[in-house]
């Protein structure tokens, strides 16, 4: 897996919280599985070039629920329930869940919950 990505995202991008609407990189940069590498202002436009934040190999499972108000924590339940970590075990490496809960009428994230297994 390379270190730095071929991409250059503005800030704009990575700042994005729309739940309905959020682009990939951004929820990756959100979630802290990309860092920035380097920063750069071109013409006042800062635009940023995102890399790992190291070469250890890691597994993450995500589960996205949207929930009518209140933090219910199924997220993280249904990824235990759904056994989604079976099938990475036996690559011996980190693996984490993550269970995150967006409020449909707060339309932001009420809940989020982390499980690191070895």
């Amino acid at each position: 897996m390379p270190t730095r990505l071929k991409l250059e995202s503005s800030s704009e991008l990575i700042s994005t919280f729309e739940v309905g609407a959020i682009p990939t990189e951004a929820l990756m940069f959100q979630s802290g599985y990309l860092t920035i590498a380097r920063e750069k202002n071109p013409g006042g436009n800062i635009m940023f070039t995102p890399a790992y934040p190291n070469r250890e190999e890691q597994i993450y499972l995500f589960e996205f629920n949207v929930v009518e108000e209140e933090v219910e924590g199924k997220a993280l339940a249904r990824i235990r329930e759904k056994q989604y970590a079976s099938k990475y075990r036996s690559l011996n490496q980190p693996i984490h869940l993550i269970g995150v809960e967006f409020s449909r009428k707060a339309r932001n994230v009420v809940g989020f919950e982390v499980e690191s297994l070895n």
